[in-house]
């Protein structure tokens, strides 16, 4: 199993970077948020990795902070979560929210996740609580209060830009620069018009 990776990196993808290490090149898939956090080419970055193996694919899972890559192997523990959405879940939300919203039963907030319905976020409480309640990589002391509207604005931010003829490439590092700067609620509409100034700039 490969714990963790240092290397150079190589390139960087929507969400995914390639990462050299001693000539060989390693593709790992990222959370979409994290990509423009990470350095560019030509410096070194250390990735915790998750090495994922099913019949027909292989894949490498890499995250900068250990207790992220943590929360995404106990994401892939819960029946009908799969890599895919469990990458989607951490782009979409930031770990200690979602920690939080599985400690306190918010299913109004699981439910605005990618790929998440009722049903599953019903199965994320039921078999997450314990785990995580369990585990010493969450400080569960010091919960950050989950913001409701980052969660639910991101999906239908991204929805109604992409309807306006805007590739996801282009909206998703301005939607996400957006929200990571946010520090008052906004309606959905400010937001899009926030994002639309950014996309502007380029």
């Amino acid at each position: 199993m490969i714990a963790f990776l240092r290397g150079k990196v190589v390139s960087l993808g929507q969400d995914n970077v390639i990462v050299e290490v001693n000539g060989v090149g390693y593709q790992v898939s990222v959370p979409a948020n994290i990509v423009y956090q990470l350095p560019p080419a030509g410096e070194e970055v250390v990735l915790h990795t998750y090495f994922h193996i099913r019949e027909d694919q292989v894949q490498l899972f890499g995250f900068t902070d250990a207790s992220d890559k943590e929360i995404f192997e106990l994401l892939l523990e819960v029946s009908g979560v799969g890599p895919k959405v469990a990458l989607g879940i951490l782009a979409a939300i930031e770990r200690e929210k979602l920690v939080r919203a599985i400690m306190e039963e918010q299913l109004a907030v699981l439910t605005q996740l990618p790929g998440i319905g009722k049903k599953t976020a019903q199965r994320l409480i039921l078999e997450l609580k314990d785990k995580i309640a369990k585990s010493t990589s969450f400080d569960l002391k010091e919960r950050v209060p989950v913001n409701q509207t980052v969660s639910s604005s991101y999906g239908d931010a991204l929805a109604a830009l992409l309807s306006l003829g805007y590739s996801q490439k282009e909206i998703e590092p301005r939607l996400q620069a957006v929200l990571q700067n946010q520090r008052d609620e906004m309606s959905l509409d400010q937001l899009i018009k926030l994002v639309l100034k950014e996309i502007a700039k380029m």
